[in-house]
């Protein structure tokens, strides 16, 4: 609590007279420095947090990085942090982090846009043994480069290499036995195969800030790919988000409570979700779905609200479409016999104020000289963005990059799956300023976001003019897929 008052008040955090030092363990220290640290973008530690007799209390910036996150939740594995690799050198990506992550300036780069594959680990003392009711799917990490870890079932016993904080996935039909010389993380065993109480998939999508105010007269032309997948689902026309910005909207969909029941409301510090609050994720994971998020901002991580989730993939602030949704299709095609819950978090569309932040070159090149040049300068935070040529026409351009690679997931789940196989939901936390001609915080263009669905149990060619809210989701989830809504939630079931 004093490191939160510490944070909030800007000021050092200092040891208390009566506390020795001692008392500074390893696991203290982190705890500390998840708490005088920025909430958002884990497993960022903008404050890293050691002890020197001579100066007490130090802080530095840093990253959680091939170590556990501080967590307070005994009854799951901790996070563990590794890198995300796919299709490249094994343990390059862990080389580059180890590199780079002490280095001047890494925490205000952003690591530059690391992205890091975040997973719910123990670690393995050189031996595991697996017991499979079932087939599985087994996470394994190694800690060493080129480790060998030998696997060994009733059929086969085989050496293969594992490196550092580099993931790697093994199909297992039965009991198995690992072996190494080190150390290595498992990860929490993706159950294979369909159950009639759920569906095959679950998808939810949040176009970070998409205009609904400003898209909804545009929509067949901007997005022609999302209007036409939608227009066989349901699309709530008068949507609207409790928050101007992601860090307190995030959570709100995620529980469907408003930020004053949540208490997570304030982006300066890292206030962890009651434990009696279940998240959509967990609520997901409880009935027996594989939770993964594919793509996000870490936003979630330090404050509970995607604690759901046994692997994230975690970026500063690239968080482009075509990305995820390749991630998306090569996790169905390894891990389409389970039933999944997916979560996408993109942010093409998302404005920042530039030149801190590039702006896509498709809107760089194509503009004229004085509308290049009409950029918000500085670091205004996004939601007091003014309106200029540039913004609107990268906000304009990153909806469409978002609906072309929209596009590509919807025609692979139309081949791959039958309607009522799967539930697609996708939704926006907040709007833009960038279109408005007399900036309010709570103007239509900020709060009248999107909110569409289509698949299992939605009525079809449907567009609700009812109000509804952010904190409605969580509820609308419950009733198609037959979870309890607890008393805490705020929204309701749509009419």
């Amino acid at each position: 609590m004093q490191a939160y008052t510490a944070k909030l008040l800007n000021r050092p955090l200092t040891l208390p007279a009566d506390i020795p030092h001692s008392a500074l363990t390893p696991e203290v220290l982190d705890r500390l420095s998840v708490a005088m640290g920025k909430p958002s973008y884990a497993p960022m530690a903008l404050s890293r947090m050691s002890w020197e007799d001579e100066k007490g209390l130090c802080a530095t910036e840093g990253v959680f990085a091939g170590e556990f996150i501080p967590a307070t939740d005994v009854h799951r594995p901790p996070y563990y942090v590794a890198t995300y690799t796919e299709q490249e050198q094994q343990g390059n990506k862990a080389w580059l982090l180890q590199t780079i992550q002490s280095a001047e300036g890494f925490s205000f780069n952003v690591g530059g846009e690391f992205v890091y594959d975040i997973i719910r680990a123990n670690r393995a003392p050189g031996r595991a043994e697996i017991h499979c009711a079932g087939e599985n799917v087994l996470p394994i990490i190694g800690v060493m480069p080129f480790q060998k870890l030998r696997i060994k079932t009733e059929q086969i016993e085989q050496d293969t290499p594992l490196n550092p904080a580099t993931p790697n996935f093994f199909r297992l039909t039965g009991n198995t036995s690992l072996a190494s010389d080190h150390d290595f993380l498992v990860g929490t065993p993706i159950s294979i195969g369909h159950s009639p109480t759920r569906r095959p998939l679950v998808l939810n999508i949040l176009a970070d800030a998409l205009p609904w105010a400003i898209l909804r007269e545009h929509f067949a032309e901007w997005m022609p790919n999302t209007a036409r997948f939608f227009a066989q689902g349901t699309i709530f026309d008068q949507h609207f988000s409790v928050s101007e910005y992601t860090y307190p909207s995030l959570p709100t969909i995620e529980t469907g409570m408003y930020p004053h029941h949540s208490q997570i409301f304030n982006d300066k510090i890292a206030i962890p979700l009651a434990a009696d609050i279940i998240t959509l994720s967990e609520r997901l994971h409880d009935l027996g779905y594989a939770t993964t998020n594919l793509m996000g901002d870490g936003i979630g991580i330090y404050n509970g609200a995607t604690r759901g989730h046994d692997r994230l993939l975690a970026a500063g602030y690239r968080l482009l479409a075509y990305e995820g949704v390749e991630r998306t299709i090569r996790h169905l095609e390894g891990l389409g016999d389970s039933d999944q819950f997916i979560f996408l978090h993109t942010a093409d569309l998302h404005p920042w104020p530039y030149p801190l932040f590039q702006i896509t070159s498709s809107v760089q090149a194509r503009l004229t000289l004085t509308e290049r040049l009409s950029g918000a300068e500085g670091s205004t935070p996004s939601p007091y963005l003014r309106a200029t040529p540039l913004s609107a026409a990268a906000c304009i351009q990153g909806i469409r990059d978002l609906d072309r690679a929209l596009g590509t997931l919807f025609a692979y789940l139309e081949q791959h799956y039958t309607p009522d196989e799967y539930l697609v939901n996708i939704y926006s936390d907040h709007g833009v300023p960038v279109f408005s001609e007399h900036h309010y915080i709570v103007s239509p263009e900020m709060t009248h976001a999107a909110w569409m669905m289509r698949g299992a149990g939605v009525p079809a060619g449907i567009t609700v003019s009812e109000i509804t809210s952010t904190v409605d989701i969580y509820p609308t989830l419950a009733h198609l897929l037959h979870f309890p809504v607890g008393e805490h939630v705020d929204g309701v079931l749509p009419q």
